[in-house]
């Protein structure tokens, strides 16, 4: 329980500054001059339009949907549990 507790705690100090860093980074970009930042990156194309970004999850999405239809199991109305009684251990060791 001591060695749980040590790493836990190195755990938090290395990842408290981290948190703090996101915020600041995340209040500068979401400011006028984010804004102002953003559309200069724009502007010099190292953004790409809002068409190619569609296009690019849309991609992605389409096969998740595609493998969901092929592959996945319809669970409403019934027992939740079946399904890890219908799951083969063997793949996974």
């Amino acid at each position: 329980m001591a060695v749980a507790s040590r790493l836990l705690a190195e755990s938090a100090l290395i990842a408290f500054p981290t948190i703090f860093a996101g915020a600041l980074l995340y209040s500068l970009w979401s400011t006028k001059g984010g804004g102002v930042m953003a559309q200069a990156l724009f502007i010099a194309k190292l953004v790409p339009s809002i068409g190619v970004v569609a296009g690019a999850i849309m991609v992605p999405m389409a096969a998740a949907l595609a493998l969901i239809a092929l592959f996945g199991r319809e669970t409403r109305g019934g027992d939740l549990r079946q399904l890890d009684e219908a799951i083969d251990p063997a793949p996974l060791a």
